[in-house]
């Protein structure tokens, strides 16, 4: 049975009709992503590059770095990087990594290193990254374990001026070579104190500036930062032996030496 279609003549056949671009090439997209080159879906994940290392390992943070992927569509400067880390070695797979991993960088475009803070002293910690292309495609670096440094000590404080004994009230600042540091101090010989790491406690002064002494007494004082030991006790006795204030003069009234 022959019929007329659009003035062809179709037996039993289902024929397509593709329109043609004024350069004679036929246009249209098959379903799914797109890799914008012809139309073709890409579903191929990028290719990792140099796997993780790791750099300024302290007891709270560490700084990971890993090398550029590559992708067959999506170019190398828009490739996105998610770093994720754990204390379980569970990260070896981008479904497991997704899972298990606590993310410590969120999805970012052409980004290599990223400093993971917050951590414990002396514990093992697994890092991996994953890469994503423009199409969602993604693959893993394999996971890689640093282990933290020991929890560190907090440098003592220094007093400036030293302690001894002066003619004058003295302003004593107080410093620590520990960054980020909080300086706990007391004027009554007692000795400092900070329960908690980082905060001062049990009645001393948080230092925000030169203490001034202007009678004898002892400076004590102790540097503590969270996530590391307390520093010892400073300790300098500051004697300020000012000088009397004169009186009224001695004054002498006629004697009778004559009886």
């Amino acid at each position: 049975m022959l019929s007329w279609r659009s003035g062809i003549f179709v037996a039993g056949f289902s024929l397509t009709l593709l329109a043609c671009s004024s350069g004679g090439s036929a246009t249209g997209s098959e379903g799914g992503g797109s890799s914008g080159g012809g139309g073709s879906t890409d579903s191929t994940a990028p290719t990792v590059g140099t796997n993780i290392s790791f750099s300024g390992t302290t007891d709270t943070s560490v700084s990971v770095s890993w090398g550029a992927a590559t992708d067959s569509v999506t170019a190398q400067n828009q490739l996105q990087y998610r770093l994720l880390r754990s204390t379980t070695n569970n990260l070896t797979s981008v479904a497991n990594a997704e899972a298990n991993g606590t993310e410590v960088l969120a999805y970012t475009a052409n980004q290599l290193s990223q400093t993971a803070s917050g951590l414990s002293a002396s514990t093992p910690y697994y890092f991996a990254v994953i890469v994503k292309d423009a199409a969602g495609n993604k693959a893993l670096y394999t996971q890689q374990t640093v282990t933290t440094q020991a929890m560190g000590s907090v440098s003592a404080p220094t007093f400036n001026p030293v302690a001894g004994t002066y003619t004058s009230s003295q302003n004593v600042t107080i410093s620590t070579s520990t960054g980020g540091a909080t300086i706990c101090y007391r004027t009554d010989g007692t000795d400092p104190t900070a329960p908690t790491a980082g905060t001062c406690g049990g009645g001393s002064t948080t230092y925000s500036g030169a203490v001034s002494i202007a009678s004898t007494a002892t400076l004590k004082a102790l540097a503590t930062k969270s996530g590391s030991t307390n520093s010892g006790v400073t300790s300098g006795l500051y004697t300020i032996d000012v000088a009397p204030v004169a009186g009224t003069a001695i004054s002498f009234s006629a004697v009778d030496t004559t009886s």
